[in-house]
This record gives structure tokens, sequence and C-alpha cells, in this order.
């Protein structure tokens, strides 16, 4: 997902900057890449995770709750991961 948001210049919503003397037009088009970026993820996302970002407003809050839910805490997790898949 990183990826395919950076290959839309959209990654730099997930840390967003913007500042407060920003013009009218900077402040447009700033929000109408930020709604790129938050689209990118939800139509990334398989169906069972789009029910986790319909409620939410943004980029930054849909990145950091599919960080929370779907990236690994430690690498006890990670190989457990790994060792559950059958192949």
């Amino acid at each position: 997902m990183r990826f395919l948001l950076m290959d839309r210049g959209c990654w730099s919503f997930i840390e967003p900057k913007l500042e407060e003397t920003s013009t009218r037009r900077e402040r447009s088009e700033y929000k109408q890449r930020q709604d790129r970026a938050f689209s990118a993820i939800y139509y990334g996302m398989d169906d069972q995770h789009k029910t986790l970002l319909s409620s939410l407003k943004d980029a930054v809050e849909a990145w950091k709750l599919l960080q929370e839910q779907l990236e690994p805490k430690s690498r006890a997790s990670v190989i457990g991961r790994v060792f559950s898949n059958k192949i």
C-alpha cells in the first residue's frame, strides 16, 4: 500500500504538513491530494477491512488504524504467522 501511495504522490499525507499561511488554492490542492490518498487506501483493501475504514475521514486516521490492526507487534507474532500458513 505504501508504494501505491508513493506512486500517486500521496504518501506525504501519512504525516501531513500544511502551513497556516497557505493560500486557498494550496489548501484546496492539499485536500484533493489527501482525498486521493484516502481513496487509494480504501480501494486497496479487501472488503473485510473496508468496513473498518468507512467511518474515518482522512488518510492519516486510516493508515494508523490499519497499522494497528494489521502490522505484527513482535517478531514472535511474525514467526507464528509464517509457521501457521501451510504450504
